[in-house]
């Protein structure tokens, strides 16, 4: 409002205006609404969210898993007085280890094979001066037929466990585990 000595001029003041550092205009109110509105619809960054992250429950199959290297069926034999086996159990196993070694047969004589083939090239020395690529191919055949051979000891197992308690299967694989990491099983 003018003060009562200035002159007033079509209704305003004669002094110029005060140059003002920050003008809100109609410009200005759409530009901070449109910001407002893109950022709401912006994706969060990382960190950005202001809800707390979902967590999904997810149902776990307890199942039991063949582990990763299955029982041999001898040394599951061997083991029938430490797991408990009764004569019935004794006598299904022994019937499942014939089976297997019948059907093993083969493969455990080309692996033998394999194996000395291996080792014969090795200690002639064709393990100097060779890569790791080199060596790799050379064990190749004995790294594919072993593979296969534990395949068939975890289908071997598959059928061995249905004649074990949970409890027998429980031991068994805890003390095969046991004697591959060389420490004593737990009783």
């Amino acid at each position: 409002m003018p003060s009562h000595n200035e002159p007033i001029r079509n209704g305003r003041s004669a002094r110029p205006p005060k140059p003002r550092w920050f003008r809100v205009g109609p410009g200005l109110l759409l530009a901070i609404i449109g910001s407002l509105l893109l950022w709401r619809q912006l994706p969060p960054g990382p960190g950005g969210s202001t809800e707390p992250p979902r967590r999904e429950r997810t149902r776990v199959d307890v199942t039991p898993v063949t582990p990763l290297s299955a029982p041999d069926p001898n040394w599951l034999l061997s083991q029938k007085e430490a797991l408990g086996l009764s004569a019935g159990q004794v006598q299904k196993l022994t019937k499942l280890e014939a089976r297997w070694s019948r059907d093993t047969q083969e493969l455990r004589d080309e692996i033998a094979r394999a194996s000395e083939e291996f080792n014969r090239d090795m200690a002639s020395g064709g393990a100097k001066g060779v890569t790791i690529e080199t060596l790799r191919e050379k064990a190749a055949p004995v790294s594919a037929l072993s593979r296969e051979l534990t395949e068939a000891r975890r289908a071997w197992w598959g059928d061995a466990r249905k004649v074990l308690t949970p409890a027998q299967q429980k031991k068994a694989e805890t003390r095969w585990q046991a004697r591959l990491s060389h420490r004593p099983p737990h009783q």
